[in-house]
Parts: structure tokens; C-alpha cells; sequence
């Protein structure tokens, strides 16, 4: 319960600069967007599910890309992100956990996506087991997240945390596959450039969950540490390396 509050504290304080993290790169928006739409296989009568979907930045992209008939429902935990969800038109939204929102068994719907939160949640096979219930005939889940060690650009003890907050992409393929989902899996990677001072704001930014737990001190430290190793350089250039993991419903 603890780690839960932290994190909704977290996403409350980087609520206002969150999509700024992610939309810099359009072409990687639209990327990783057409990936899921292709994916979950969308049709225009679909009934789309974004849990995990913060602000609803994707939720909304999603929906323009695939041509989508009914708005999409944009679940989260944090109510300052889904405020800025309520300003897509193309958007409705839903404050609720994973585990709350997948018990409802009243809820119907016919596609979801997870986009980088799975690892926040707990009791992953019960939720997963719920939304196979929940899924119309055919049903498709797709769950976005990556390797346990990235290719970001981060300081020693971040990329420690990041391995630690992580788990192995293969402990989802299972779980799916214990909830009844018929799983593949896709790897895809993005050519990342990114401006050295823009990925330092970002960090002190804490932007990503797992940098959190950090200090404002133990940040600067890991921005020392990582301007000495890059004194070289004005720009960053990395693979983000995202893995589809795909699960469908066979009855």
C-alpha cells in the first residue's frame, strides 16, 4: 500500500511536464502508436482500453491513429494525470487500480494495452485472469514495457534501481499464459537522439518512477557522474529497445 501512495505522489508532483518526456519525439510517439494499434489488430467499432494511461496522451494518439468510433477509456491510480486526460475529446477516463478495475465484472470491452506501468502492479496473474473475463470474444491484450537494463543513458545507482523495479519481460509471457492467453511477443527498437541537457532535465525531473526514491543531491551526483563519462558530447544517441508482449483470447 505504501509503495502504491509513493507512487501516486510521484505521478501528482510530474503530472504538468509528464507528456513533455515522451512527445519531444513525435516520430517515436507515432512509432510506438502504430505498433499497438497494428498489434490489438483495431477496428473502428472497438471498445479500447488504456490502463495505466496517465494522462492519456496515448490513449488520444492511439485513437487518431486507428480511427476509432468510441472514445477511449484512460484508466489510472492518479488524479492530477487524468485531468489532463479529460481534455482529449477523444478520451473518457476512469480513477481506479488495476486490481479495482479489473474485478468489475460488469466491465466489457473488447481490446486493452498496458503501456509501461505492468510493472507497478501486484497480484499480476488474478488481474490478468479478471480482464481475460472481462475481454469480448477475441479479445486482445497488449502490454508495452521493456528490457531489465535499457539503453538509457543512466547514472550507476538509477540503472541499478531500474533493474531492480523491472522484472524479466519472460514473468509476464507466464502470467499471461497462467490467466488463459495465447502470447507472442515482439521486439522493436527506436534510434533515440535526445539533447544532453534536455535528458539532464528530465532526470531532475525524477520522470521516470524508478528515480523516485533518489535525492535531489543523489541526482546531481549521478549528473556529475554521467557528464564526466559524456563530457564529449552535446547529444545522447541510444536504442530504446520497447517489447510487445500480445495475449489472446481464445473462447
Amino acid at each position: 500500500m505504501e509503495k502504491r501512495k509513493t507512487k501516486i505522489r510521484h505521478y501528482t508532483s510530474f503530472a504538468q511536464d509528464y507528456d513533455g518526456a515522451f512527445s519531444s519525439d513525435l516520430n517515436y510517439c507515432r512509432w510506438s502508436a502504430n505498433s499497438i494499434v497494428n498489434l490489438l489488430e483495431l477496428k473502428k467499432d472497438d471498445f479500447l482500453v488504456d490502463l495505466g494511461g496517465g494522462t492519456g496522451f496515448f490513449s488520444s494518439l492511439i485513437h487518431k491513429k486507428s480511427g476509432l468510433d468510441k472514445r477511449v477509456l484512460c484508466v489510472d491510480t492518479c488524479e492530477k494525470m487524468l485531468e489532463k486526460a479529460d481534455m482529449y475529446d477523444n478520451v473518457f477516463t476512469m480513477c481506479d487500480s488495476a486490481s479495482s478495475f479489473s474485478g468489475k465484472d460488469e466491465l466489457k470491452y473488447d481490446k486493452i494495452f498496458i503501456k509501461e506501468a505492468v510493472h507497478h502492479f501486484e497480484n499480476r496473474i488474478d488481474i490478468f485472469s479478471q480482464i481475460y473475463g472481462q475481454l469480448g470474444c477475441h479479445g486482445i491484450i497488449c502490454i508495452v514495457t521493456r528490457p531489465q537494463t535499457p539503453g538509457f543513458p543512466l547514472f550507476k545507482s538509477a540503472l541499478k534501481s531500474f533493474e531492480q523495479s523491472q522484472p524479466d519481460y519472460n514473468v509476464f509471457i507466464t502470467e499471461l499464459e497462467k490467466a488463459g492467453f495465447d502470447v507472442k511477443v515482439h521486439k522493436k527498437a527506436y534510434p533515440f537522439k535526445i539533447k544532453k541537457n534536455r535528458w539532464f532535465e528530465l532526470l531532475k525531473q525524477k520522470f521516470m518512477s524508478n528515480l523516485a526514491q533518489f535525492s535531489d543531491i543523489e541526482i546531481d551526483n549521478g549528473l556529475k557522474e554521467l557528464e564526466e563519462y559524456y563530457h564529449d558530447s552535446d547529444f545522447f544517441f541510444f536504442d530504446d529497445i520497447l517489447i510487445y508482449i500480445t495475449g489472446y483470447k481464445t473462447d
